[in-house]
Order: C-alpha cells, then sequence, then structure tokens
C-alpha cells in the first residue's frame, strides 16, 4: 500500500524539484498553490502523523544497540589485550581481524532486519578498527611520531565499509576521522616549520590562529560535500547513493566552521596572539579554503549559499587576525551574530533543520560563555548564580517558541 502525501512531503518535493532548476520560483509557487489545498494540514488529520511515529528511530533502542556494539567491539579488543603476551603473533593479527570480521558481518546480516542494531555493529567495527591498528603497529614494533598516518590508515581501512553499508552514523565517524585526520596533518606542518610550531594552549609562535581557522576552513568544506552529496541523491538513487553522507558532512561541517569565531571572540586572544604571521603559516589554511572554493565553484554544487557563507566568514576572520590582531576579538563576536542569523535564515529558505538547531546550540554557547567571560568574575557567589539563572531562563524562554517556529518553517508546516 503506497503512503498517502502529506504537505511535508509534497513542499520537500517541490524544494528539491526547484534545486534541481526543474522547476523556478514561479512554477514552484502554482504548484504548490495549486496541490496544497488539495492535502489536509498537519492539524486537521492524523493520518500522515501515524507513520511518521511509527518509522521514528527509538532513542530508547539506538542508545541500547549502540552500547551494546560498543561493549562487544570492547571486549573483543580487551581480550586480545589481556592475553597478549600468550598468544602467538598470527593469532593475534587472527583474532583482530576475525573480530571485526564479526562485527562488520554481524552487522551486515542484522542490517536488513534490525538497521538500528546492525549499523551500530558496523560502526563499533569502525571504532575497533582504529584500537586493532594500535595493536598490529605494537605486533611490528611501528612507531608513529604523529598520529597523522594511523589516522589516515584508520580511515581509509573503513572506506569499503562507508560505501558498502550507507550508514549515517559510520558516515559520521569517518567524517570526523577525516575532519581529525586533516586537522593533525595541520599540526604536523606547523611543527616542522623552522622554530617548531604549537596549536596547543599557550603556543609561543602565535599560529594557534592557523589551526582553529584551518578547522573553519574545513567545515566550510565539508558543508559544501554534504549537500553536494544530498543533491547529487535527490536525482539518481541506487547502489551508488550517497545520501547517507550528506547529514554527517555537514552536521561536522557546522561545528567546526564556526569554532574560529568563538575561539578568536575571546577577549583574552588578542592579548597573547599577533599577527602578521608568515605566509608559511598559513598554507594549511590557504589550502583547505582553496578546495571548498573549487568545490563550490564547479558545477552541481546544490545549495551554494550556506558553504559559501561559511568560508566568507573565516576568510574576514583570517584577514583580521593577519592584519588586526589587537581587534580580532571584536571581529569573532561581530562575525558570530551575523553567521548565526544568517544561518537561520538560510536554513528556513532552503528547507534544511540542521543550521538552525546547529545556530541555536552555538548561540547558547556563545552567550554563555561570553557571560562567564566578562559578568561573572564581577558578581558575587549568590548574584553570579542568580545572574546565571537569568541567563538561562531567558535563553530558554527565547528559543523554547522561536526554535519550533524556524523548525516548522524549515519542514513547510507553517504554510
Amino acid at each position: 500500500m503506497t503512503t498517502p502525501l502529506d504537505r511535508q512531503s509534497l513542499l520537500r518535493a517541490l524544494e528539491e524539484l526547484r534545486s534541481e532548476e526543474l522547476l523556478d520560483d514561479e512554477s514552484q509557487a502554482a504548484v504548490r498553490e495549486k496541490l496544497l489545498p488539495l492535502l489536509a494540514k498537519p492539524s486537521e488529520s492524523h493520518a500522515s502523523a501515524k507513520p511518521e511515529a511509527t518509522t521514528r528511530p527509538n532513542i530508547l533502542v539506538a542508545f541500547l544497540t549502540t552500547m551494546g556494539a560498543i561493549l562487544i567491539g570492547a571486549g573483543l579488543i580487551s581480550f586480545a589485550a589481556v592475553n597478549w603476551d600468550g598468544m602467538h603473533r598470527f593469532t593475534r593479527l587472527a583474532w583482530i581481524g576475525g573480530g571485526l570480521l564479526l562485527l562488520q558481518g554481524g552487522g551486515r546480516a542484522v542490517a536488513g532486519r534490525a538497521p538500528l542494531a546492525g549499523n551500530a555493529l558496523c560502526a563499533a567495527g569502525v571504532l575497533a578498527t582504529g584500537a586493532a591498528i594500535g595493536l598490529i603497529s605494537e605486533i611490528y614494533q611501528i612507531q608513529a611520531e604523529t598520529p597523522v598516518a594511523m589516522l589516515f590508515i584508520w580511515w581509509a581501512v573503513n572506506l569499503p565499509v562507508l560505501v558498502l553499508v550507507r550508514s549515517s552514523l559510520v558516515a559520521l565517524i569517518m567524517s570526523g576521522l577525516f575532519a581529525a585526520w586533516w586537522l593533525a596533518w595541520t599540526g604536523d606542518y606547523l611543527q616542522g616549520l623552522p622554530g617548531g610550531a604549537d596549536l596547543g594552549p599557550g603556543g609561543s609562535s602565535g599560529d594557534e590562529s592557523v589551526g582553529f581557522l584551518t578547522a573553519g576552513f574545513l567545515g566550510a568544506l565539508l558543508v559544501a560535500l554534504g549537500y553536494r552529496f544530498g543533491r547529487g541523491n535527490q536525482s539518481q538513487a541506487g547502489v551508488g547513493s550517497c545520501a547517507h553522507l550528506a547529514a554527517p558532512l555537514r552536521l561536522v561541517g557546522f561545528l567546526l566552521a564556526l569554532v574560529p569565531t568563538f575561539i578568536l571572540g575571546f577577549e583574552d586572544w588578542a592579548e597573547h596572539h599577533g599577527g602578521d604571521l608568515a605566509l608559511a603559516l598559513w598554507l594549511p589554511a590557504a589550502l583547505t579554503a582553496g578546495l571548498a572554493f573549487i568545490l563550490l565553484a564547479l558545477p552541481g554544487a546544490g545549495v551554494r549559499p550556506l558553504p559559501a557563507l561559511l568560508l566568507f566568514i573565516n576568510a574576514v576572520l583570517l584577514l583580521g587576525q593577519q592584519y588586526l590582531p589587537a581587534d580580532v576579538h571584536y571581529l569573532g563576536n561581530a562575525l558570530m551574530l551575523v553567521a548565526l542569523p544568517a544561518l537561520v535564515a538560510l536554513g528556513v529558505r532552503y528547507r534544511d533543520t540542521l543550521p538552525i538547531n546547529l545556530s541555536v546550540g552555538w548561540f547558547l554557547i556563545v552567550v554563555i560563555a561570553r557571560f562567564f567571560e566578562h559578568l561573572s568574575n564581577n558578581l558575587g557567589g549568590s548574584l553570579a548564580f542568580i545572574g546565571s539563572g537569568l541567563v538561562f531562563m531567558f535563553l530558554g524562554l527565547f528559543l523554547e517558541r522561536n526554535r519550533r517556529r524556524w523548525v516548522a518553517s524549515a519542514m513547510g508546516e507553517g504554510l
């Protein structure tokens, strides 16, 4: 039996057709005006809500299956670690390889009947691969001064799993691994420069800015990749479908893209980090920004304004850090105030709830961080608690109504 069409599905389909340039704005509006009156509103009929309630993943089931898969993987790896001395070298390899095959094969076997459990087992297999690589390096006495090689091997070995399993959870882990490898390479490159470099707190060279801004440009790159994969799978689906990559890439990308504006927005940053850095330091950030720009310029980029906005914000912040380091914290806060409402507006415009929810989360983090940075130290103990309570209460009241309205607008329920 075919699922009846509801308002939300129709609006999403029309937006997809418009993004694929199969419908222009006028045609989309005309079709929407003609078909929407024929459909019942969500408040008038619960028919569309029932299938959604029955197909929505259960949070408790997801938690139990994920924890179970992680514990199974941890048990397999820990067994090899505990009995390490008593096992032959080839026995260790067989146990590690068999454990990984068990997780991945078991995940594939049960994915058809229990998708949550199957995806959790495959994701646990991806995570256990990292521990397995560490154990194998111990067997053959492989020494690595930096985690760059290990992270890349961890990511590359699991690429077949990413393609075959087509799980959003696996794609999220793989996106995080790729980002971690890229940033580890950035740190390795900076430390290899004459005089060394330190991306951690308290670095003496002031080039922590490069690491954070590289993370920002990497976020824009991942967001652009996410929209490209999502757009490509609207017109074709099947074995080669990459739709499961779209949301995880955008999630990791949005989280990374606003890191520089948040970090450089602290007032103490300008006191300890100078500008006028050597051009060689900016190579990782420039390379990442260039790749993001090329990706946006190529045909079929999908939703360009969102990643383009993130790319522009980080480019402006880079120029501010280089040429106006004493005032970069003002620039960081100003750009954050511009970015968050713009992401909400673009999320509503392109029917995407992810930037809306993440913008709300970033807004909470920024307000809380700036409150404790500037006000809490000037208040007494009890006043600090009262002030903190008022801040949290205000944010809760403000977001309770507005976030729902923004998400409803993005999903087409408010039309």
